[in-house]
């Protein structure tokens, strides 16, 4: 009776039944066995043949805690932003990634960046997904990525990488906007470079305001274009694993043309500039040094008298600076008759008088160079002497 009551209250009675004891006892063992087998890794392979690990394959927005480099890691597709305390020109620190869930890997691959911002960018620091130890190397070209590797590569990046997966180390490269070809190979061995299997050539991997990162192609290469023709592209589509963290590029002068009668010189910016950070604002004269150098010229002193659009050659019909041009014309106030001797030379006032959109300050020591003004003396007639049967007059010339 008093096994028949703990019974109840355990609702454990079918256990003295022999043959309920043991399909019970076959019943959970079945559950545990196959929770086992259920976790008993896929093999599969990398583009190169090696097989991939028996590791869990993470997800684009999962974070393998285990390594030290998730601390702060921006997710897939994201960026990140810091000013780094230079509250004055706000010159960004930015990071694109796209992922590190690699599935696949093979000697190096092949995608294309599209630098969105006007005053391009200069990489500081980058991150690749790595199975081996040892020298890493990138490789830039102009252009899109196309059907095959092309030409004009230039290596922009090489580094010792003493540990596997995710890394990173700082680089110094600047990028222009528009499109750009990378080429990212790992240390030597089997699956140099990790990536993942992308969707469809051309898809966008990252994007922000600045730059685009598109999807592209694994290859075998180790340098870019060593087989020649489309089939340096082997393995189609992949994602480049990594990271791109640059600064936004300051503003520069880029070119600088006089008139013909030095009356004005047009200086080209790198982008559209400004008088304050915040994308707004007209330059005006007092932003801006002009030096001047007589050299032993006729001319004494020049200095800007206005600085306008570049719409008309009369100062009084130009039209006054709205912020944000590209092309700044600068009318001159010169003293005496230049004599082809004397220069110019225009920098900012300082480094905190011209910024771009993004409040990126023009340093200080960007300038046009010195630039010769134009002879507008004339010539002059240096000795006159008679023959002596007064047959002919010799005139000399100090110039030709």
């Amino acid at each position: 009776m008093q096994n028949n009551q703990f019974e109840k209250i355990l609702g454990l009675r079918f256990l003295f039944n022999p043959m309920k004891k043991f399909l019970f006892i076959i019943t959970l063992f079945s559950l545990v066995f196959s929770s086992l087998w259920a976790q008993t890794p896929v093999r599969r392979y990398y583009d190169d043949g090696t097989p991939i690990l028996d590791m869990p394959i993470l997800g684009p927005n999962q974070k393998n805690l285990s390594a030290s480099k998730n601390n702060g890691v921006i997710n897939a597709g994201s960026e990140s932003n810091s000013s780094g305390g230079d509250f004055t020109n706000k010159k960004e620190v930015v990071t694109l990634e796209t992922t590190f869930a690699n599935n696949n890997g093979s000697g190096g691959i092949y995608f294309q960046v599209d630098v969105l911002n006007a005053s391009g960018i200069t990489v500081t620091s980058l991150e690749g997904n790595f199975g081996n130890t040892g020298t890493a190397q990138v490789f830039v070209r102009d252009g899109v990525v196309g059907s095959d590797a092309g030409t004009g590569w230039t290596e922009v990046a090489s580094a010792t990488i003493s540990g596997t997966g995710r890394q990173s180390y700082n680089v110094n490269f600047s990028l222009a906007a528009g499109s750009h070809t990378f080429f990212f190979t790992g240390p030597p061995g089997s699956e140099n470079y990790r990536y993942t299997n992308g969707t469809a050539l051309g898809n966008v991997a990252a994007e922000n305001s600045d730059l685009k990162i598109y999807e592209g192609h694994g290859s075998f290469n180790t340098t870019p274009g060593a087989t020649p023709g489309a089939n340096s592209y082997h393995y189609t589509p992949r994602i480049w694993n990594g990271s791109i963290t640059y600064d936004e590029s300051s503003p520069t002068i880029s070119s600088a043309a006089l008139a013909a009668d030095n009356s004005y010189i047009d200086l080209t910016m790198s982008s559209a500039v400004y008088n304050t950070t915040g994308g707004s604002g007209a330059l005006e004269a007092a932003d801006f040094t002009l030096t001047f150098a007589q050299n032993s010229g006729s001319a004494t002193a020049a200095s800007i008298s206005s600085v306008k659009q570049n719409d008309n050659t009369a100062e009084a019909s130009a039209t006054a600076l709205a912020g944000g041009e590209t092309v700044i014309r600068f009318f001159l106030s010169i003293t005496g008759t230049p004599s082809g001797v004397e220069t110019i030379t225009i920098t900012p006032a300082n480094g905190s008088s011209i910024y771009n959109a993004a409040g990126a300050a023009m340093a200080s020591s960007q300038t046009t160079g010195a630039k010769t003004l134009n002879d507008k003396v004339g010539p002059s007639i240096s000795s006159v002497s008679l023959q002596s049967d007064n047959a002919k007059i010799a005139v000399t010339f100090p110039e030709a």
